[in-house]
């Protein structure tokens, strides 16, 4: 009879064991199970409604299609507010959403205006030569009868270009 319950409280344990690991398994040891065995969730996406900064954190306010999210960052603030804007579409590595959540990885930052090209074009004046010059810049500054100089006459400086500081 005493093997009867002693084999019940070992199956009992692992059924325990079992429905547990699961969810707690991941949170401690997940950094020691390789990638391919890890779970991947695409986090909680939305677009940055409202952004705070005060001295010790940084408040972002995201809109969300489950509802709205307040994230706190204490970590790296000014690395994550040169990077996030209002506007920009933010994704943020929880695993469901959450009212508020505290220093999430942040996965994805999209930017408000990057429809266009990534890299923004700069519009030239239609006076603004397609071609490098055929001489070289210094002589088609100077006069004609100074770009002819010899190497004795010493070059003329104005004041303010020798990289003295006016006072």
């Amino acid at each position: 009879m005493m093997k009867v319950w002693v084999l019940l409280i070992i199956f009992l344990v692992g059924i325990g064991f079992g429905l547990a690991a699961p969810s707690v398994a991941p949170k401690y040891l997940g950094s020691y199970f390789p990638k391919s065995l890890t779970p991947s969730h695409s986090g909680v996406q939305g677009i940055v409604v409202r952004r705070q900064l005060d001295e010790d954190r940084l408040l972002l306010t995201i809109s969300a299609p489950d509802g709205a999210l307040l994230a706190i960052f204490q970590k790296k603030i000014t690395e994550i507010s040169l990077l996030i804007d209002e506007g920009d579409s933010v994704t943020l590595d929880v695993r469901s959403y959450a009212p508020f959540v505290n220093d999430p990885p942040i996965l994805r930052v999209k930017k408000l205006n990057s429809a266009s090209s990534p890299i923004p074009s700069v519009a030239l004046p239609e006076s603004f030569p397609d071609t490098a010059p055929e001489q070289p810049l210094l002589e088609s500054i100077l006069p004609e009868s100074e770009s002819s100089s010899d190497e004795t006459q010493m070059p003329i400086s104005e004041p303010g270009l020798t990289g003295e500081v006016d006072q």
